[in-house]
């Protein structure tokens, strides 16, 4: 008589099999995920930063250049109540800033992706993030003032993360 496996002997072990396999499968299912959480964060805190820096830049070229306006000339009218956003590519000041990011998640805050991997505002022919990006100043004392980067992202069908950035803007005035 030859010895076979039965159904149940045959179920037994694919499911000892399906057990051994399924635990290697979610962690690297976990591990991607991660992987994907700690890669939008890291864009996030740049895309944060490079804002952070244009508003400097903006200052401090107002500060040199001893504009009559004051030292936040274009930044003044971006408060809480009405945030704005900052087109990092454009090199003309008067133009890459803008108002209209009441909202966490408004269209006008909405960032794009340019083929050469740059991030713009500008949605023709560039492709969609999920990333948005607004700033906005608070007024410190007479010769400072509060500049803040906020950067929303969807993280899911649901989830939303926020990264913010705040930096001390001091200047002299004449």
């Amino acid at each position: 008589m030859k010895k076979a496996f039965t159904i149940i002997e045959t179920l037994v072990a694919i499911t000892i099999l399906m057990i051994a396999i399924s635990g290697p499968l979610t962690s690297a299912f976990r591990a991607m995920t991660a992987s994907v959480a700690a890669r939008d964060q890291m864009t996030a805190n740049f895309l944060a930063q490079d804002a952070m820096e244009y508003v400097r830049n903006v200052k401090d070229n107002n500060v040199l250049n001893k504009d009559v306006n004051g030292p936040l000339h274009v930044l003044s009218g971006c408060n809480a109540i009405n945030k704005c956003y900052v087109d990092t590519l454009n090199t003309n000041q008067e133009n890459a800033i803008e108002k209209g990011c009441q909202e966490q998640l408004s269209e006008e805050c909405h960032l794009y992706k340019t083929s050469t991997g740059r991030f713009t505002y500008n949605p023709t022919g560039n492709q969609p993030t999920n990333f948005y990006r607004s700033f906005y100043l608070t007024n410190i004392t007479a010769v400072s003032a509060r500049a803040v980067v906020d950067v929303v992202w969807q993280t899911g069908a649901y989830d939303i993360a926020t990264t913010t950035l705040q930096n001390d803007l001091y200047y002299v005035v004449k």
